[in-house]
C-alpha cells in the first residue's frame, strides 16, 4: 500500500488527536487534562518537526536517487560502449589471428623455398668449383703445353740455326762458332767469406751469341784431380746440379746483352765439398743453355787448387 507525503501528515495528526481524546476520556474534565493536552501539542510539534526532517531527508534521497539513476543510466550506456568496444576488439582480433596464422603459413612457405634455394646454392657452388678446377687443370695443361710447345719452337728454330750454319759450313762459306765463349783470362779464383760462410769465390766473363730469350747459367762443376765427379751429399739445391757440387748463376739474355760479355761471379762455401782430407780438386767453368739443356761453349775452362779441409786453406796449383 502507498501513501502519499500529505497524507502522511494528515495521519500522524489524526494520531495525535485521538491520542490526546484518548487521555482526555481517560482523566475525564480534571485539571490533568490540560497538561496532558499539552503533552499531546509537544508530542505533535516533535512529530511535525520529525516530518519536516524526514520530508527533507527524503528530498535529499530522492534527488541522489535522480543523480544515482542519472549515472546508473550514464555508467549502463558506457558499458554499451565498452561491450560494442570489445565486440570490435574481438573481431579485430580474430582478423589479427588469421592473419598471423596466414603469416605464419608464409613464413613457413618462405622458409621452405629458402631451403630449396640454399640447397640448389651450394650444388650450384660445388659445380662452379668444379668447374674452376677443371678450367685450372686446363689453364695449367695449356700452360704446361705452350711452354712444351715454345721451348720445341725454340729447339727446332735452334736446330735449323744449327743445320744452316752446318750447311754454310759445308759449302766453305763461314767457318764454326761456338754460341757461348769462356774469356779464359778474366777467371779468378780466392778464398772469400760470404755472409759469415767461407768458401771459394770464382769470378769470370763470358759472352754468348743467337740466344735471344734464352735462360742462360754459369755453372762451376767440382772434380777431383783425376776426373771422379766431386758427388753432392747434402742435397742442397743451390750447390748440386745433377747430383754433383756445382755453382750457378742465372743469365737472362736478350736482345741487347747477346754478343757482349757478362760477368758471373759464384761462391760456394766450404762445408759444400764433401770431402775429409786434403785433396787436389779442379772446377769447370761451363755455360748452359736451360732452354735447350744444352752446353754452349766448345771447351769448358779449367783450374785446378789444393784444398786442405780442416785449415780451410785453397792453393792455386799450376802443373
Amino acid at each position: 500500500m502507498f501513501i502519499s507525503k500529505d497524507s502522511e501528515g494528515i495521519f500522524v495528526v489524526f494520531m495525535c488527536v485521538a491520542l490526546a481524546l484518548v487521555l482526555f476520556s481517560t482523566v475525564g474534565c480534571s485539571g490533568r487534562w490540560r497538561e496532558k493536552f499539552e503533552e499531546c501539542e509537544r508530542l505533535r510539534n516533535q512529530c511535525e518537526s520529525d516530518l519536516a526532517e524526514f520530508r527533507e531527508t527524503l528530498q535529499q534521497t530522492e534527488g541522489k536517487l535522480e543523480d544515482a539513476e542519472s549515472e546508473i543510466e550514464r555508467l549502463t550506456q558506457k558499458i554499451d560502449g565498452l561491450e560494442n568496444d570489445k565486440r570490435e576488439i574481438e573481431s579485430d582480433l580474430k582478423e589479427c589471428q588469421e592473419k598471423i596464422e596466414d603469416l605464419q603459413l608464409d613464413l613457413q612457405t618462405c622458409r621452405n623455398n629458402n631451403d630449396e634455394l640454399t640447397k640448389e646454392l651450394e650444388e650450384e657452388k660445388s659445380e662452379i668449383k668444379a668447374l674452376e678446377r677443371k678450367l685450372e687443370k686446363c689453364r695449367s695443361d695449356a700452360a704446361e703445353a705452350l711452354e712444351e710447345t715454345r721451348n720445341q719452337l725454340l729447339n727446332v728454330k735452334d736446330e735449323l740455326d744449327r743445320t744452316k750454319t752446318e750447311l754454310e759450313i759445308c759449302k766453305g762459306q763461314i767457318p764454326r762458332v761456338p754460341q757461348a765463349q769462356i774469356i779464359a783470362d778474366t777467371v779468378r779464383f780466392k778464398k772469400d767469406r760470404d755472409r759469415l760462410r767461407h768458401g771459394i769465390r770464382i769470378i769470370g766473363q763470358f759472352s754468348t751469341s743467337n740466344r735471344n730469350g734464352h735462360e742462360v747459367w754459369a755453372v762451376a762443376y767440382f772434380y777431383f784431380e783425376d776426373g771422379r765427379i766431386l758427388k753432392d751429399r747434402n742435397r742442397n739445391k743451390k750447390y748440386v746440379h745433377e747430383g754433383q757440387v756445382a755453382v750457378r748463376e742465372k743469365f737472362d739474355i736478350d736482345y741487347v746483352k747477346q754478343n757482349k760479355n757478362e760477368t758471373f761471379n759464384l761462391f760456394i762455401p766450404f762445408y759444400e765439398l764433401h770431402v775429409e782430407q786434403k785433396h787436389t780438386l779442379k772446377f769447370s767453368i761451363r755455360i748452359y743453355d736451360k732452354s735447350t739443356k744444352s752446353y754452349l761453349e766448345n771447351t769448358p775452362h779449367e783450374e785446378k787448387f789444393e784444398y786442405d779441409p780442416k785449415g780451410k786453406k785453397i792453393r792455386k796449383r799450376v802443373d
